[in-house]
């Protein structure tokens, strides 16, 4: 069996990691964790934040984080955002 060799192009991977398509998808899914790390917290006042995507060193990137002090302690007790991932 003959091997192969592939070359990749990481600039046409990184071009397509920052598209407005790619960056709307990250959008929605930082969106979606937001809510279940909201629907999840015990701490009633604790309010995660989802915040859009922008780019990075390697595409992009979408963020979900903590709005208040209160769901910073919510997340320190509870790994509220690690369990809703």
């Amino acid at each position: 069996m003959a091997k192969t060799r592939v070359k990749l192009d990481i600039k046409g991977f990184r071009a397509y990691r920052r598209d407005p398509t790619v960056k709307a998808a990250l959008d929605e899914q930082a969106q979606a964790w937001a809510m279940r790390a909201n629907g999840a917290k015990r701490h009633r006042k604790a309010e995660y934040e989802a915040v859009p995507a922008a780019d990075s060193e390697h595409g992009s990137v979408a963020l979900v984080h903590n709005a208040n002090i209160e769901a910073l302690l919510d997340n320190n007790e509870n790994n509220t955002l690690l369990h809703t991932m």
